[in-house]
């Protein structure tokens, strides 16, 4: 869940200090002769191709006692066409939401200085222009701790991705060795797979936070995103001419360790 109220104090002080010299670093790839892999272990570090990018979002160094013990790497291998997550943090402070590294299209909110432009020319995308939105792939997560591996989109009152513009909030959560910190307000079946709905209005009344947690142990291969965003809509916590910002996916990390991947990636919108 991104906290809207929070993270912008993350663009101030030490922290942004933190985020303009690691940003850049990263990993050089191994010499296989193939394909480079493209990775970072760089907490705020970038990597993008294509319409699509990976950002190891993390925020919650400062409240460890060792920040040097929290581990998050990102990689993308093009050889394979996938993506993979791990993370290993401390089990202190562990209330606090401590990062969502994750791999995105569009123009995403609390994106980095110098790759704050858009990934994808479509988006923010505006919600009445949206016919189908797709995403396709082969998703594969392990963990213990605290953390989940969800879908993240957030929607805005006009083209433009500046966090004080967010007026709702949906997640799409795959896996969780957790519950979900909202109110459950139902479920629902969607593309043949079922949902428990969540929601809270408490945490920002100007951002009501809607989530999706899928039930049972089998992963969809595609996922009607289309139809989740509906559904907010239907039941007033989307506005209907609000700009889908990005499609974001990752591992919200309160603490412990984990491994994800996706393979074969693919977002379609209007069937292209």
């Amino acid at each position: 869940m991104t906290d809207y109220r929070v993270k912008p104090a993350l663009a101030s002080g030490a922290i942004f200090l933190i985020l303009l010299t690691t940003v850049s670093c990263v990993t050089p790839p191994p010499d296989t002769g193939k394909a480079d892999i493209l990775a970072t272990s760089a907490f705020y570090g970038f990597l993008s191709w294509g319409n699509k990018a990976l950002f190891n979002n993390c925020w919650g160094m400062g409240l460890l006692k060792d920040a040097g013990l929290a581990k998050s790497t990102v990689s993308y291998d093009p050889a394979t066409s996938t993506c993979d997550w791990s993370w290993s943090w401390p089990r202190e402070a562990v209330s606090e939401l401590k990062g969502y590294p994750t791999l995105f299209v569009g123009d995403k909110v609390y994106a980095p200085p110098g790759h704050d432009a858009s990934t994808d020319p479509r988006f923010p995308l505006h919600l009445p222009l949206m016919q189908s939105l797709w995403v396709t792939g082969d998703f594969r997560v392990t963990g213990s701790g605290g953390f989940d591996f969800a879908f993240d989109m957030a929607f805005l009152e006009g083209p433009s991705s500046w966090p004080s513009a967010a007026r709702a909030e949906i997640m799409i959560w795959l896996d969780a060795s957790m519950e979900c910190p909202a109110n459950k307000e139902g479920d629902i079946t969607i593309d043949g797979f079922a949902y428990d709905i969540f929601v809270n209005t408490d945490w920002n009344p100007v951002v009501p936070y809607l989530a999706f947690v899928l039930k049972g142990d089998a992963f969809p291969r595609r996922l009607p995103i289309h139809e989740f965003i509906r559904t907010g809509i239907l039941k007033g916590y989307v506005p209907a001419d609000a700009y889908l910002a990005a499609v974001e996916l990752g591992p919200e990390i309160w603490w412990g360790r984990g491994e994800a991947s996706v393979r074969d990636y693919a977002l379609s919108l209007n069937g292209h």
